[in-house]
């Protein structure tokens, strides 16, 4: 709570794997960086928060055939964690174990000897925050405008030092750009959760959907009923 009384709500929200800490490039929105993944499988291992949106659930739930969204925890696929200024959101859940690795990777041992770690959900349910690495985002609530950055999705990411390819985040962007839409309104809706100090049932119940319903339909009905937009 800050002084007036009133509970402190979250300015930015961040999407983008790595140490939030380290190796940070600021983009000018305009510059291509030298990336080529190489499927090395390291950001789908250890400790790495994949951090999800409303939609991510969805297609993640509907890739395994599930009925509802809140199925995903019940697997044990996602956790909840905590929204600096209150609430919560979720994340995968890594494999515990000797062997702490995303349940979605898939190890394959290539003719040549080589490991390369895929993606069972790549590409058409895969985490926004996984598609766009490695560039990641903060979204400004207060003006609904994004800042984009460049960060190693580990530290040491051998598609950053191998410079292959030029990564060109404006034609990323622009791929990507109906996802990312949608994410803001997301964003907007927890932003909102967090001015009215809302309990957390309340963001588990914004976090439940059944798949059988569009991801546009649930965001609306949300901000209606926060008074974000009017109907009709």
């Amino acid at each position: 709570m800050d002084n007036s009384g009133r509970c402190k709500v979250k300015d930015e929200f961040s999407c983008g794997l790595g140490d939030a800490d380290g190796g940070r490039v600021n983009w000018d929105g305009c510059s291509a960086f030298e990336f080529s993944c190489t499927c090395c499988g390291e950001c789908c291992r250890g400790r790495i928060d994949i951090r999800l949106n409303i939609e991510d659930l969805w297609l993640m739930a509907r890739f395994m055939g599930l009925r509802d969204t809140a199925d995903l925890s019940h697997k044990g696929l996602i956790r909840e964690e905590p929204i600096e200024g209150g609430g919560l959101r979720y994340c995968v859940q890594f494999k515990q174990g000797w062997f702490k690795c995303c349940p979605f990777l898939e190890n394959r041992l290539e003719d040549c000897g080589t490991l390369r770690g895929l993606c069972r959900l790549h590409p058409h349910s895969k985490p926004l925050v996984c598609l766009l690495a490695p560039m990641g985002r903060e979204w400004d609530e207060h003006t609904g405008e994004s800042r984009w950055f460049f960060q190693e999705p580990i530290s040491g990411c051998p598609g950053v030092k191998s410079g292959a390819e030029n990564y060109d985040p404006n034609a990323v962007i622009a791929e990507l750009s109906g996802r990312l839409d949608r994410e803001s309104h997301y964003y907007g809706v927890l932003a909102e959760l967090q001015r009215m100090n809302a309990p957390d049932e309340v963001f588990r119940e914004f976090h439940r959907m059944e798949t059988r319903r569009s991801v546009d339909a649930h965001l609306e009905d949300w901000e209606i009923r926060l008074g974000i937009r009017t109907s009709g």
